[in-house]
């Protein structure tokens, strides 16, 4: 996928790069978009080969998120989210997710996204609501980073 990366961290459950029940996103930037593949696995399933919901959710918030990220410079967190399933979005398919920054009223910003299949056919929309994080704000957002049991 063309584009510059925007940001991954070590555990993450959407972008993760060393957590291995994740959805292994790398969200890229390709002009106003930002732009992840999405390969589910089985441990992504809901009921039958059909993808649960809530990953197709968190897949749609990440890159939502990212796109706030990129157009402030700054991380953001989510504060509302709403998705529109259109189709099914099966464990045996390869997806892109795709979102851009819409706009922003005082301190929140919004954005809005799709999964699409090999086709380009919609399966998901989402939207989001998010605020924008200082460094401080980050930390006492966040507190500490608990150890992960697999580096003991």
């Amino acid at each position: 996928m063309a584009g510059k990366e925007t940001h991954v961290t070590r555990h993450c459950f959407a972008c993760g790069t060393e957590n291995a029940a994740g959805l292994g996103l790398a969200p890229r930037t390709d002009g106003e978009w930002i732009r992840a593949t999405f390969t589910p696995r089985a441990h992504h399933r809901g009921m039958s080969n059909v993808v649960h919901g809530g990953i197709v959710a968190a897949a749609l918030d990440e890159v939502l998120g990212c796109a706030i990220s990129v157009r402030e410079r700054s991380l953001g967190a989510t504060v509302g989210l709403e998705v529109e399933f259109l189709a099914p979005l099966l464990v045996t398919g390869t997806y892109e997710v795709r979102a851009r920054a819409t706009g922003k009223a005082e301190r929140i910003h919004t954005a809005e996204g799709e999964i699409v299949d090999a086709s380009g056919r919609v399966l998901a929309r989402g939207r989001g609501r998010f605020v924008t994080l200082t460094p401080d704000r980050f930390k006492e957002f966040v507190g500490p980073t608990p150890s992960d049991p697999s580096e003991k």
